[in-house]
């Protein structure tokens, strides 16, 4: 640089500095409103697709009529509890009231499940989480019962006298609820 041209100080003219101030505050409220607008859809999706609890509803609380099941092509019976299965596999004698030494059958009637669908059922005993079942699908479509054991053989400590509720859930979502008590 030579020494006769004027060097830049690094100010800049007071109106200069408002426009800019200006332009800087009108982006950054921009960028604060489009992030809480994204944020707030953002979590407003998650809440969309978190799971339902068997305590975010009581009891008996049927979601088999859920719209998203049928646009899926899922049709499911009455979830119920029983002491047998008949020819088609269907559980029979329902009841809500075992013996520790019974074998407790659960499951859908008369349903219709895609190919690859996992179903499984959560056994919940006083309100806690006992376990769940493992999950099953099947290569084809099924129409027909699904039907999950509890028994004292398999897991003596399922069959505590206590209030039980047995959830199903089909594609990942509770479909359904059956109560029954173990004397």
């Amino acid at each position: 640089m030579s020494m006769n041209q004027p060097r830049g100080t690094g100010s800049t003219n007071p109106t200069d500095n408002t426009q800019r101030n200006a332009i800087i505050i009108v982006v950054v409220l921009a960028v604060i409103v489009i992030g809480a607008i994204l944020l707030s859809n953002r979590n407003g999706d998650d809440a969309a697709n978190t799971p339902t609890t068997q305590d975010d509803r009581p009891a008996g609380a049927n979601q088999a009529d859920d719209e998203t099941f049928a646009q899926e092509g899922i049709t499911l019976g009455d979830f119920v509890a029983g002491n047998a299965l008949d020819r088609d596999s269907c559980v029979t004698q329902t009841t809500n009231t075992f013996n520790a030494d019974d074998l407790i059958y659960v499951g859908l009637q008369n349903s219709l499940i895609p190919a690859n669908t996992p179903v499984f059922v959560r056994l919940y005993r006083d309100d806690l989480i006992v376990e769940d079942t493992e999950e099953v699908t099947s290569p084809e479509d099924f129409e027909g019962c699904v039907w999950f054991e509890f028994s004292a053989e398999a897991r003596a400590e399922v069959l505590e006298s206590g209030s039980y509720e047995a959830e199903v859930f089909v594609n990942s979502r509770p479909a359904d609820v059956v109560s029954f008590s173990v004397r």
